[in-house]
């Protein structure tokens, strides 16, 4: 069947769609809406909508029952309890029935022919498309700004890949090495992924906060590659109540830092970051994972090691957030930080002058 602009429109045949839009949502009344309307107006028509509800006590149940009865595309599921941000996003990929998962979140926005162009792309056989994105920048967010606007402007697939559209997983574990630090692919509302990919690689990083999403691209794609869109297929909207406006103002330093931990420990002791790992020791000179790790290490040694000594509830949270960490990852507790400890005089005189 053709769409709207004279392109095919896949299917299955099979009774189940070939696409699941995946919408996690929790207190979305705001912008919910539109995000709908912006899913339901693709030109690419074989795909379900699964919006999971994370317990919200605003009006965003009654607006998506709303849409629910005109639209028989769409299941809404609500749980019993609040699964916090990266266990809704898992919830959503446990209940989609499509062969492929696209992401798009209560507050953002997908081109008509987002799906269309993606699924297109995903012929070439890559089971991983990226989009280029648009960010919308509402009132009170100035502070963030500068940031995001790194992401539109310098770290970007275009910069670290120019000119290419099919990035083999051989040259993203060469090139990403450079990277790690920054989320150069984007947000997940980029991204159409083979639903399989979570069987083989595992599902989101369930304790990351605000590198959830770039731990995975990098988890996947140093074994798939992926294929680009240089198009501007999504919108990722910045307002003041968004989760990546709460995270990054009050818990600026679990993000900088924790969830950096997190992200390295990841690369070095996961196994599937073993092709990642063989890149990198074939560097000249060779990229010590281990040695990055343990700088992170460092940096949290001496904020914890500070604030033992004071009672600021500042620094008990983040003392209480850091002996959660090593509860679940006792392997870091064996990071050798000593051998850097010039490193970690210098970290002490920067955090606390």
């Amino acid at each position: 069947m053709p769409s709207a602009n004279g392109s095919p429109v896949y299917t299955t045949g099979i009774g189940k769609p070939l696409v699941t839009v995946c919408i996690p949502t929790y207190n979305g009344q705001a912008f919910l809406r539109e995000c709908m309307d912006s899913v339901l107006s693709q030109t690419f028509t074989d795909f379900e909508i699964v919006v999971v509800d994370d317990h919200s006590s605003d009006s965003t149940v009654e607006i998506l029952e709303e849409y629910r009865t005109r639209d028989p595309r769409i299941r809404v599921s609500k749980n019993p309890r609040n699964l916090g941000l990266v266990g809704n996003w898992n919830r959503c990929v446990e209940l989609a029935h499509g062969e492929w998962i696209k992401f798009v979140f209560q507050d953002d926005l997908v081109s008509p022919t987002c799906l269309e162009k993606l699924v297109s792309a995903c012929g070439t056989g890559f089971p991983m498309a990226v989009c280029r994105r648009n960010i919308i920048f509402d009132a009170e967010t100035e502070v963030l700004q500068p940031v995001y606007r790194k992401y539109l402007d310098t770290y970007t697939i275009e910069n670290v890949f120019p000119g290419a559209t099919e990035i083999s997983a051989e040259r993203f574990r060469e090139d990403v090495l450079d990277y790690l630090d920054w989320n150069f692919i984007g947000e997940p509302n980029t991204v159409l992924l083979r639903k399989d990919i979570f069987l083989r690689y595992g599902p989101f990083h369930p304790r990351l906060i605000q590198l959830c999403d770039y731990e995975y691209w990098i988890r996947v794609a140093i074994h798939t590659g992926f294929i680009y869109v240089p198009e501007t297929l999504a919108t990722f909207r910045i307002h003041r109540n968004a989760s990546s406006v709460i995270t990054g103002t009050l818990q600026g330093s679990r993000k900088d830092l924790i969830d950096k931990v997190l992200l390295w420990n990841e690369l070095v002791f996961n196994p599937l970051y073993t092709p990642l790992r063989v890149a990198a020791s074939e560097r000249r000179p060779p990229f010590d994972f281990m040695e990055s790790l343990a700088r992170r290490m460092g940096e949290i040694r001496a904020i914890v090691d500070h604030g033992a000594a004071g009672d600021e509830d500042g620094e008990k949270g983040f003392r209480s957030d850091w002996e959660d960490i090593l509860r679940w990852y006792p392997s870091l507790r064996v990071v050798p930080t000593g051998r850097f400890s010039s490193y970690l005089r210098k970290i002490k005189a920067r955090f606390f002058p």
